[in-house]
C-alpha cells in the first residue's frame, strides 16, 4: 500500500469540511475560488480513497494527478474575487478574460492528458498520444506559471486600491494547497 494515498486521504477529510464552510459564507461572491477548492477536496478524497484499497489503480493514479486542476482554478478564482474587492473600478472585461481563459486553456490540457494516457494505458497507443500527453502537461505547467504572474501582478500594492480585511489571513489558508500543487506538479 501506498502511504501518500492514506495520507492525501487523511488530510483532505480535515481540511474538507474547512472549503465547504468556507464556501457557505462566501456565496456568489467566491463561487468560483471555493467550489474549485472544494472540487479539489473531492478529488483528492475520491483518490485517496481508491489509492488506499488498490495502490496500484490507474483510475486512482489519474484522480490524484488531476486533482491540480481544481487548485489552479481556485488560485485563478481567489485573485479575481480579491481584484473585485480591491480594484471595483478595474476592467471588468479583463478580469473575466482571464478567468474564462485560464478555464478553457485547463480543460484542453486535462482533456489532452487524459485521452493519452486512457490510450496509452489500454494499450491502443498511437505515434502522437506521448506528443498529446506532453503537451496537456506544458500547458497545465504554462497556466500555473501564468496564474503565479497575473497573481503577483493583481495583489500588488496600488495607492487607488481598497485593503480588503477580509483577506489577511488568505495567504496562511492557501499556503498547504500551493505546496500540495507544487508537489503534483513536479
Amino acid at each position: 500500500m501506498n502511504g501518500i494515498f492514506a495520507a492525501d486521504l487523511a488530510a483532505y477529510l480535515i481540511l474538507s469540511p474547512i472549503v465547504v464552510y468556507n464556501f457557505i459564507t462566501h456565496r456568489w461572491t467566491g463561487f468560483l475560488a471555493w467550489y474549485s477548492l472544494s472540487m479539489f477536496c473531492s478529488a483528492r478524497v475520491i483518490g485517496g480513497a481508491l489509492g488506499v484499497r488498490d495502490a496500484s489503480s490507474m483510475t486512482a493514479n489519474i484522480i490524484q494527478s488531476v486533482g491540480v486542476t481544481p487548485l489552479i482554478l481556485c488560485v485563478d478564482g481567489l485573485v479575481h474575487e480579491a481584484r473585485t474587492y480591491r480594484y471595483p473600478y478595474a476592467s471588468r472585461r479583463l478580469n473575466w478574460s482571464v478567468v474564462v481563459g485560464t478555464s478553457v486553456t485547463m480543460v484542453v490540457a486535462i482533456s489532452l492528458s487524459i485521452k493519452a494516457c486512457l490510450d496509452i494505458f489500454e494499450d491502443k497507443a498511437q505515434s502522437d498520444d506521448h506528443s498529446l500527453w506532453k503537451t496537456g502537461s506544458a500547458l497545465v505547467v504554462v497556466v500555473w506559471i501564468f496564474q503565479i504572474g497575473w497573481s503577483i501582478y493583481s495583489l500588488q500594492f496600488h495607492d487607488k486600491g481598497i485593503q480588503g480585511p477580509g483577506y489577511q489571513g488568505g495567504t496562511a489558508v492557501s499556503t498547504p494547497f500551493l505546496l500540495d500543487a507544487s508537489r503534483v506538479i513536479g
